[in-house]
């Protein structure tokens, strides 16, 4: 078995909801470990799809019934 490659950065996160206050929830939570980084937010789907053209993250915290497409 192959060994699990080390990251070289933080884990970089995009966090998407509707609601400020979970967004805000999130972030913290997320940031209070060390190798997790909140780059960026969105609070619709539209907005969502902005970051993602925008930069590359590695995971996407998604409210799977945000409004919107």
């Amino acid at each position: 078995m192959d060994p699990v490659p080390q990251r070289l950065g933080p884990m970089r996160i995009l966090i998407v909801d509707d609601h400020p206050v979970v967004r805000q929830g999130l972030r913290r939570m997320l940031e209070a470990a060390d190798d997790h980084l909140v780059c960026a937010e969105a609070g619709d789907a539209e907005g969502c799809l902005e970051r993602l053209q925008a930069e590359a993250f590695d995971v996407a915290v998604l409210d799977v019934s945000l409004p919107g497409r």
